[in-house]
């Protein structure tokens, strides 16, 4: 048997609860996330990084980091010797600090 998900729409919230195969239930509610401000003038991460420190069962020492942006749109890849994460994305968003 498969995990189960069951929940409703109501007022733009979610509601319901996931089901695990072994007994375990997990009651959840769910809204949607406040969109962040967006930021004027982001810092630029593009372009080919290498990940040094790294430590694998394969022997190696480092990893590449591909960084394509546009403003604040980010995407990313982490290269490795068995292959790559595959892409994440995400954008630069405004920190409330204090």
């Amino acid at each position: 048997m498969a995990s189960r998900l069951e929940a409703t729409l109501a007022g733009g919230a979610l509601d319901g609860k996931y089901l695990r195969p072994n007994g375990v239930t997990y009651v959840f509610h769910a809204t949607r996330a406040a969109k962040a401000p967006p930021v004027d003038d982001p810092p630029s991460i593009d372009g080919l990084w290498v990940l040094e420190g790294v430590h694998s069962e394969k022997g190696e020492a480092a990893w590449q980091f591909i960084v394509k942006q546009k403003g604040a749109d980010v995407s990313a890849a982490i290269l490795r010797v068995d292959g790559d994460t595959g892409t994440m994305s995400g954008s630069y968003k405004m920190a409330n600090l204090f």
